[in-house]
């Protein structure tokens, strides 16, 4: 009987850390499908799923939303004088600070190479939408540590509110695109 009992907690053992090895995976997969590599940010396949669930909340309960884009100035240019390494690291200092001006409820996306999008939750007013965006702006008022050189940052914003300028994504989406400065 307590060779059977072994023979049992080996398989139980074996099998939990098989199964406990394969949700691992899946939830790595998972990230990697909803996540940028270089910022850790969401990406545009996350940005669009909370973007339809943002609709849905508004068409369910009328939870008005923001939705702010932004382009990062300089970019190529930085990526031409100080090479990639240096481009790749200017975009994780942004996300960074960009993550801290955020709050946990909203979605920050990598949506291109040089362009962020935002889904502020739960936002009732512009003026809300537009100190948010200010916030985020402040995010380049520092100069960025490049290697042994500091850079000027800048970007364009562009806000647009649910329900007020789109109840759909292509709306809201080319709303904000034009609403970039």
């Amino acid at each position: 009987a307590i060779v059977y009992a072994v023979v049992l907690l080996r398989g139980v053992f074996t099998y939990s850390s098989e199964f406990a090895r394969r949700l691992t995976a899946l939830f790595e997969t998972e990230k990697a499908v909803r996540e940028d590599s270089l910022t850790r940010l969401a990406n545009r396949v996350a940005f669009n799923e909370d973007l339809e669930n943002a609709l849905a909340r508004l068409s369910r309960s009328g939870e008005q939303f923001a939705v702010l884009a932004m382009d990062i100035d300089r970019f190529k240019e930085i990526n031409d004088q100080l090479g990639h390494p240096a481009g790749d690291e200017f975009l994780v200092q942004i996300a960074s600070r960009l993550a801290r001006r955020t709050r946990e409820v909203d979605t920050i996306a990598r949506i291109g190479g040089d362009e962020l999008a935002f889904i502020l939750t739960n936002v009732t007013q512009a003026s809300e939408a537009l100190e948010a965006a200010e916030r985020l702006m402040m995010a380049f008022s520092e100069p960025f540590l490049l290697g042994d050189r500091s850079v000027e940052g800048s970007a364009c914003i562009g806000v647009v509110m649910a329900p007020r300028d789109g109840t759909n994504r292509n709306d809201l989406l080319n709303r904000v695109d034009v609403a970039l400065c």
